[in-house]
């Protein structure tokens, strides 16, 4: 209780303390306003002289102005009246005289009312010079006094705000437990989002592998088609550029064989069809053609066919010896040697036809 006494002691001292420092503010607040209040009265009362002193002496000026109005008109009339007087004879020289007398007065006058106008404009811009400093006045005086009146505003929030500190103590100790909840929740909420985040930054980098591999697989895929169809591009130019070699290439036929361009036997594998001749491997290689131009295809095509010839007529003789043989033991002489000629007869007429037919192959081509 003593510990709980001596604190309260203390902050009651210190709040005294406090409140004794903004009444001393206060004070000198109300002071400084009671002064600006005179300064600003008395700029008021200085404002007043200097305007009535500016009116009066704007209605001098007016009566001067008109006085000197009048002057003027009386100069006019006494230069009217000095005109015709000089006219007249010398009888009128008195009021020739007069005239300029009351010329010269006017002009006096005249030029007395001018200074008048002078010096009362001198105390015009006077009064207007002292009414503008006691507008200045004026409007430092409010600009102090509101300051003094902001500065009194002020210590008295100041002293209100002591006054309810311990209430204000109670509401901040409050407020700080509200805060300091909402900090934790807030705490709690931000390390649940950390967490979501770092495990969607997790199957984000998943999925980025995932399509990094895609993206390589299909790189992948699509090099291979480009080499395929490069492959198959090279392929279909290389079966064009061949088969248009092959448009170019001839063969001939010499009796049931083939020769190339170079009167060489062509393998036995080959196979005409519709002119076109295919190699061991179906492939089109070249043409059969009719117009031999090489003496060595020529040669060789001739050489095949005498070949021909001559197995034949082999074949024919023999096939005659056998079918002589066969008959001789009919008849009698006259017949086997009839039958020996005709035979030799035969044989002769079978190897001219197939040179006949050679020959007529030849002269074709």
């Amino acid at each position: 209780m003593k510990s709980e006494l001596a604190v309260a002691k203390t902050v009651l001292a210190s709040k005294q303390s406090a409140y004794d420092s903004a009444n001393a503010t206060t004070q000198s607040a109300a002071k400084a306003y009671n002064e600006a209040s005179s300064e600003l009265a008395q700029a008021n009362q200085a404002y007043t002289s200097a305007k009535d002193a500016y009116d009066s002496a704007d209605v001098n000026l007016n009566r001067l102005n008109q006085s000197l109005v009048s002057l003027n008109s009386n100069l006019e009339n006494a230069k009217k009246a000095y005109a015709d007087l000089t006219a007249s004879t010398s009888d009128k020289q008195k009021k020739v005289s007069e005239a300029t007398d009351n010329y010269n007065s006017a002009q006096t006058k005249l030029t007395a009312a001018k200074e008048n106008t002078v010096a009362i404009q001198k105390l015009v811009d006077k009064a207007q010079a002292d009414l503008d400093q006691a507008k200045a006045q004026l409007s430092q005086a409010q600009a102090n006094q509101k300051q003094a009146q902001d500065k009194l505003n002020s210590l008295e929030k100041k002293l209100n705000d002591l006054e309810n500190a311990g209430t204000n103590a109670e509401k901040a100790a409050q407020q700080l437990a509200t805060a300091t909840e909402k900090l934790n929740d807030a705490k709690k909420l931000s390390n649940q989002l950390t967490e979501k985040l770092t495990d969607a930054n997790k199957v984000l980098a998943e999925k980025e592998a995932a399509l990094t591999n895609a993206k390589n697989v299909l790189a992948k895929i699509e090099k291979e088609e480009a080499a395929k169809e490069a492959v198959k591009k090279a392929q279909e130019e290389a079966k064009k550029t061949a088969e248009e070699k092959a448009e170019h290439t001839n063969f001939y036929k010499a009796g049931d064989k083939l020769v190339d361009g170079k009167g060489q036997f062509v393998p036995s594998g080959y196979t005409v069809k519709d002119t076109k001749v295919y190699n061991v491997k179906g492939e089109f290689v070249g043409v059969v053609s009719n117009q031999v131009q090489s003496r060595f295809v020529a040669r060789a095509i001739n050489r095949i066919k005498e070949q021909e010839a001559s197995s034949v007529a082999t074949s024919v003789s023999k096939h005659a010896e056998i079918k002589a043989s066969s008959v001789l033991p009919r008849t009698g002489s006259s017949d086997s040697n009839n039958s020996i000629v005709g035979a030799i007869g035969l044989a002769i007429a079978s190897v001219g036809s197939l040179l006949g037919l050679a020959s007529s192959k030849r002269k074709e081509r």
